[in-house]
């Protein structure tokens, strides 16, 4: 039998049903998120460094979900740890 709960949570999109500590941002806000400025988080989109996104048309959204996540993966043991290997667990 099949968890419901699971089910819905890894259903395609069920990010679009949002609850509101996973409220979409635009860049501005994203960058505020993070704590990086507006043009380094469009520079990483570009380069494909920075966290996931949306687009609708020309129109970029983020996920807290996605940002956090993607700030999670960023988290090294030493300024020489190239984040290759094993992460650091909390």
């Amino acid at each position: 039998m099949i968890n419901s709960t699971c089910a819905l949570s890894s259903a395609p999109h069920s990010g679009y049903l949002s609850p509101s500590h996973d409220r979409p941002l635009d860049t501005p806000g994203a960058a505020a998120f993070l704590g990086l400025s507006v043009s380094i988080l469009n520079k990483w989109r570009v380069s494909g460094r920075g966290p996931g996104f949306h687009k609708f048309g020309a129109r970029v959204v983020y996920y807290e979900r996605d940002l956090r996540a993607w700030a999670d993966g960023q988290r090294r043991r030493s300024t020489s740890d190239t984040g290759e290997g094993a992460r650091v667990s909390c």
